[in-house]
C-alpha cells in the first residue's frame, strides 16, 4: 500500500472539498476493478505535537470498500457516503490484490451540492437534538484516531458561545 493520496482535478483542487464556504458536498463512489480495496481517511492524518497518527500499514479484509460493495458504475453503497464542507476532505488509499498493472483502480463519484443555513435559535438545535424537531444526524469523519474539528471559517461564522452551548446539550443526551 502508498501513502494516502488526496483526490485531486487537472488543477490540483481537491475534488471532494467544496470551492466555496457556503457548499457541502454530498458524494457517493464507486470502484474498478471490482475487488480493488479502498481505505478511507476522514479527517486526513493530522500530526498533534509529538502523537502522529499512524497511517494503515496492513491490508486484510477489515476497513475497506471494494468495487463488490460498491461497483463503478453503482449502485453505490451507502457505507462511500460523505459529507465535505471547506477545509475537511478525504484522503484515500487505494490496493489492487491483482497485482497486474493493467488493471488501474479508478473511483467513480456521485456528487451534489447543497447551500445551507446556519441555525442559530437554541430553542430548534435543542429540539432537533433531542428529537421533538424532526432532523436527520450525520456523521463527519470517524471518531478515532483523527476526530473532525470545526474548520475555522465555520467557528468564526458561528461563534464560540452557541458551539459551547449545542455540546452542552449534546452531555445532557440530546
Amino acid at each position: 500500500l502508498a501513502a494516502y493520496d488526496e483526490i485531486q482535478d487537472t488543477q490540483s483542487r481537491h475534488f471532494l472539498e467544496p470551492h466555496d464556504e457556503g457548499l457541502i458536498y454530498h458524494s457517493y463512489w464507486g470502484v474498478t476493478p471490482t475487488r480493488a480495496r479502498i481505505y478511507v481517511q476522514y479527517p486526513p492524518r493530522a500530526d498533534i505535537g509529538s502523537m502522529l497518527s499512524v497511517p494503515r500499514t496492513e491490508t486484510g479484509d477489515v476497513g475497506y470498500i471494494d468495487g463488490d460493495k460498491s461497483p463503478y458504475t453503482g449502485p453505490f453503497s451507502n457505507a462511500t457516503e460523505l459529507f465535505t464542507v471547506k477545509e475537511k476532505y478525504p484522503q484515500v488509499q487505494a490496493y489492487n490484490p491483482l497485482n497486474d498493472d493493467m488493471y488501474n483502480v479508478m473511483l467513480n463519484f456521485d456528487q451534489r451540492h447543497y447551500t445551507y443555513t446556519i441555525i442559530k435559535n437554541l430553542d430548534l438545535i435543542k429540539s432537533m437534538l433531542i428529537g421533538a424537531a424532526r432532523a436527520k444526524r450525520y456523521t463527519m469523519g470517524t471518531a478515532w484516531p483523527n476526530v473532525m474539528t470545526i474548520p475555522t471559517w465555520l467557528k468564526d461564522a458561528v461563534g464560540t458561545e452557541l458551539l459551547k452551548k449545542t455540546l452542552g446539550i449534546m452531555e445532557e443526551g440530546g
